[in-house]
């Protein structure tokens, strides 16, 4: 996994350099290498006090009803929330994925602004990206999750990523 976060600076993770209009094809064939044997942690969620449960249902992609049932749930120890963080790593150019993960799903217009939204999850179980609609030069994707930035390799329309989640 270091491999994986050391290549992950440079053009893809909080670079000084402007951002390339494409991933080369020699940095797509590297990232695709990394991506074997993968298993990922999500961000911690804080549940700690009313405040914070509030703002953990906001970030929830569900109706209200059954983003504060999870959260209820989690505070239980009978569901697993977690954050994760997205963006266009490459050029904002329209890219769109969507996030699946326990029966919710969500899609999410790509910007290199970082996007927060909260997913419940089973341990054990899969974190699905799917390319939903390419702007231009593949569809470019990164997230931050407790175990580091994650650039996915380049993703065509329909393409799904399954990472196992830890």
């Amino acid at each position: 996994m270091s491999g994986l976060i050391a290549g992950a600076t440079g053009i893809f993770w909080n670079s000084p350099a402007p951002m390339p209009a494409e991933v080369s094809v020699q940095d797509a064939a590297r990232l695709e290498a990394q991506m074997s044997g993968l298993t990922i942690r999500l961000l911690p969620v804080d549940l700690s006090t009313s405040a914070a449960q509030s703002a953990a249902v906001r970030l929830i992609p569900a109706p209200e009803i059954q983003a504060r049932k999870w959260v209820i749930d989690a505070l239980a120890g009978r569901q697993n929330l977690g954050r994760i963080v997205v963006w266009d790593n490459v050029r904002q150019d329209g890219d769109v994925v969507s996030i699946a993960s326990a029966g919710l799903s969500t899609t999410i217009t790509l910007t290199n602004a970082p996007q927060s939204i909260i997913m419940p999850y089973p341990k054990g179980g899969m974190l699905a990206v799917t390319g939903v609609h390419d702007g231009g030069g593949g569809i470019t994707v990164a997230l931050e999750l407790a175990t580091g930035p994650l650039p996915l390799p380049p993703m065509k329309e329909g393409e799904t990523r399954l990472l196992p989640l830890f």
